[in-house]
């Protein structure tokens, strides 16, 4: 939004790269000038997104006073205002963990079609993908148990890592391969899988990714989890060598696309891992915090067979909350792995 004639904008235009923007309103095109309210409620209609989700800068405070009047969040700029940023960030850390507490056992998972139920029906037998998540963030006290799990883990590779731990039930997936290698990275068993690594090198490098998995729906879900793998297994050589800098390039071309509160917490913890500037991403998902401190609950996963998608807002939540301290961690150059 600014005050200025077309002309004058014309004049700018030539000097300016103006679609660095998605959307540029002039006074002089719509025929209002800040801070009348006219003009706030012409670019909310036009951009479509709630007046609290959207971040108004602006030099003048009579014109943050005006977006303040529409329930848009407003900061005056100044010498402070990346300063005043980075405290909107941290409140907003609090509240997401405060959240998190308050409504701690009371995070129901939801699908697509609002029925809160895990398994619509059919048998699951225990997988492989959860099983390395677990025993990655959670992994029990006794050395043997682990050994044991994980023993049973590597019990299922056959040329390729199987979905589940039932042979008559074969599925496949680069995600869950990615989870079960980075599982296997962290106790320091990853050393014979290069098959995995370059199942996972083709998706990046054909953009497979783009469509989801069959149990992973989004790209950014999907980059994230491979940035995932990076981060536990940055000891390897060989897994660094084959996908660090493909994966780089592939998060690079995400930055600043549209996503969803889950989407945008998995881009920009990716993007923390690899050392990839997205303040455009990370400012966009402190925008989409609920007044709660929570965030909407995104579709992490997704059954194969129906295509029934997963959410949870407790999850999204968590994972926003992270990826917003290891976002501001990497800003400060504070080495923090943070496993998720």
């Amino acid at each position: 939004m600014s005050n200025i004639a077309i002309e004058d904008f014309a004049a700018l235009s030539e000097k300016m790269d103006w679609s660095l923007f998605d959307n540029v309103f002039t006074s002089g095109a719509v025929g209002m000038r800040k801070p009348d309210q006219g003009f706030f409620n012409h670019v909310l209609a036009e951009i479509k997104i709630a007046p609290e989700e959207v971040l108004f800068l602006d030099d003048k405070l009579e014109n943050v006073a005006a977006a303040s009047h529409q329930g848009i969040k407003g900061i005056v700029f100044n010498t402070s205002t990346f300063d005043t940023l980075h405290v909107l960030q941290d409140i907003a850390i609090s509240k997401g963990y405060e959240y998190l507490n308050r409504n701690s056992q009371n995070f129901d998972s939801m699908t697509d079609n609002g029925e809160a139920v895990l398994v619509p029906g059919g048998y699951f037998p225990d997988d492989l993908d959860t099983t390395s998540l677990a025993l990655t963030v959670l992994p029990p006290e006794s050395d043997e148990e682990v050994a044991s799990m994980l023993d049973r883990v590597a019990d299922h590779f056959l040329s390729v890592w199987q979905t589940y731990f039932d042979h008559g039930k074969p599925r496949i997936d680069e995600v869950v391969s990615a989870n079960i290698l980075a599982c296997l990275c962290h106790f320091n068993r990853g050393h014979h899988f290069q098959r995995t690594i370059e199942m996972i090198h083709k998706t990046l490098l054909q953009r497979t990714y783009l469509k989801g998995t069959r149990y992973y729906p989004s790209p950014d879900c999907c980059l994230g989890f491979f940035a995932r793998l990076l981060q536990i297994g940055r000891y390897e050589d060989s897994l660094q060598d084959k996908l660090g800098a493909l994966l780089k390039v592939r998060l690079q071309e995400r930055v600043g696309e549209d996503g969803k509160a889950f989407d945008l917490a998995m881009r920009v913890m990716a993007c923390a891992w690899l050392g990839i500037d997205c303040d455009v991403d990370r400012y966009a998902l402190l925008r989409l915090q609920h007044g709660d401190g929570g965030w909407a609950g995104g579709w992490m996963y997704r059954f194969g067979s129906s295509g029934i998608r997963i959410g949870n807002k407790g999850v999204t939540t968590a994972m926003a909350v992270k990826a917003l301290t290891l976002a501001d961690c990497a800003k400060k150059g504070v080495a923090k792995s943070g496993l998720t």
